[in-house]
C-alpha cells in the first residue's frame, strides 16, 4: 500500500502565535484518518494547512511523494487535487444541485459534466433531487451534495471539517458510516476533523489525538482505546478514569477495588504509586463481589445504564450495567473488577511508557 500523504514535523503559526508544533503522520492511499481533540487544539488549522489555505512555518507536507507545503513551497489549493467538505456545507444557494456539483468541472464537456453529475448523485443516492435548490433540502441531504461536489473532480483525497456537527446524533451516525462506505468504494483517502470520539472511531482507520497543538498519539482506534500513550489520551478517549494503586510484580497492581492483573509488564519497582486506567466496562455488578459501592448518579441508555459509583474512600468510578439491573441514587451495589488489560501511569515519570 503506497503512502499518499506525508506530514513531517510541521509547525503552523498565525503571526507569532504557534498553533501546532512538530506534527508528523502519514496516510496510505484509500485509508481514512481522523484528527481528534478538544476545541482549540489545532485540528482545523492542520486541515487548512493540508488543503493549502494556510502556510507552514517549518516542516513539510507531501502528496504522492511531492512536496506541496514547506516554508519555501506552497502549491495552490486548486492544484492539489484535494477536495474539501466544510462544516456549513458551503453550497451555492442560487444554483441547483446539478449546478452545484458541476461547478468545479469546467474542463469537461457538457456531456461529460452531465455524466459525472449523475454518477455522483447516484453515489450519494440523490438523483431524484437533481433540480432542487439547497434551501429545499434537509441538512443531511445538503451534506451529501457537498460530498458529491467534492468528489466530482476525482480528487486524490477528501478533507472533512466537522461535517456532521449541525446534524442530530442519529443522522450523524448514519451519515458517517455512509461517507466511509462511499470513500472506500472509490478508494479515496479522507482526513476528518472532529471532537466526537464515537464519530472518529466509526469512520477512521487511524486517529490522531491532538492537544494544545501537539500530536499525543497516532494509532488505530483499537490501540488508542486499549493502549493510550499518556493520561490525556486515556482520559479523552473512551470515558476513561484513573484510580490510585501500588505496583506489584511488574504486571499487577493493588487498588481499592482489589488486585488487578493484566498482560503488560512495567519497569518500575514494587510498591511504586501509580494511576490505573479503568473504563466503564471494566467494573461489573456482582452480588457476591467484595466491594460495596453507593450509586452516586446514573443515566439510562436503553440496553444499558451508566452508573457513577462512590467507593468507601469516596472515590468515584463508572460502570455500565445491563438495563435490567435497576438501582437508585444512594443504593448500595456490590461490584468487582473484570479487566484483562493493565494500563498504568507513574506520576513521577514524564511521558509514561504504555508497557514494556
Amino acid at each position: 500500500m503506497s503512502t499518499l500523504l506525508q506530514v513531517d514535523a510541521i509547525e503552523c503559526r498565525y503571526d507569532q502565535l504557534v498553533i501546532t508544533r512538530d506534527i508528523s503522520f502519514s496516510l496510505n492511499q484509500g485509508d481514512i484518518c481522523c484528527l481528534l481533540g478538544p476545541s482549540g487544539c489545532g485540528k482545523t488549522t492542520l486541515l487548512r494547512t493540508i488543503a493549502g489555505f494556510d502556510p507552514v512555518y517549518s516542516g513539510s507536507i507531501s502528496l504522492n511523494g511531492s512536496i506541496i507545503s514547506s516554508p519555501d513551497t506552497l502549491i495552490e489549493p486548486e492544484e492539489r487535487r484535494i477536495g474539501m467538505v466544510f462544516q456549513d456545507y458551503a453550497l451555492f444557494p442560487h444554483l441547483t444541485i446539478r449546478e452545484n456539483i458541476a461547478f468545479g468541472l469546467r474542463k469537461l464537456s457538457k456531456q461529460e459534466k452531465g455524466e459525472r453529475v449523475t454518477e455522483m448523485l447516484d453515489l450519494v443516492n440523490m438523483r431524484d433531487l437533481i433540480d432542487r435548490y439547497p434551501h429545499e433540502l434537509s441538512g443531511g441531504q445538503q451534506q451529501r451534495v457537498a460530498l458529491a461536489r467534492a468528489l466530482a473532480p476525482r480528487p486524490q483525497m477528501i478533507l472533512l471539517d466537522e461535517p456532521f456537527s449541525n446534524l442530530d446524533s442519529e443522522l450523524r451516525k448514519h451519515l458517517g458510516l455512509e461517507v466511509r462506505r462511499i470513500l472506500k468504494s472509490q478508494n479515496i483517502s479522507g482526513v476528518l476533523v472532529t471532537h466526537d470520539q464515537t464519530e472518529a472511531f466509526a469512520m477512521a482507520d487511524y486517529v490522531g489525538v491532538l492537544n494544545q497543538g501537539r500530536m499525543q498519539q497516532w494509532d488505530t482506534p483499537y490501540n488508542l482505546y486499549h493502549e493510550p500513550a499518556n493520561q490525556f489520551v486515556a482520559n479523552f478517549v473512551g470515558q476513561g478514569y484513573l484510580i490510585p494503586g501500588q505496583l506489584q510484580d511488574h504486571n499487577k497492581v493493588s487498588t481499592e477495588v482489589g488486585i488487578i492483573e493484566g498482560n503488560r509488564a512495567y519497569p518500575w519497582a514494587d510498591g511504586t504509586d501509580v494511576d490505573v486506567l479503568l473504563r466503564p466496562d471494566d467494573i461489573i455488578e456482582n452480588p457476591s463481589g467484595s466491594i460495596t459501592a453507593i450509586v452516586d448518579q446514573y443515566t439510562f441508555a436503553g440496553s444499558a445504564t451508566h452508573y457513577r459509583l462512590r467507593l468507601p474512600s469516596g472515590l468515584i468510578v463508572e460502570s455500565m450495567f445491563n438495563s435490567h439491573a435497576e438501582y437508585d441514587i444512594g443504593d448500595p451495589v456490590r461490584i468487582e473488577v473484570k479487566a484483562d488489560h493493565l494500563i498504568l501511569f507513574n506520576n513521577n515519570v514524564k511521558d509514561n511508557p504504555v508497557s514494556v
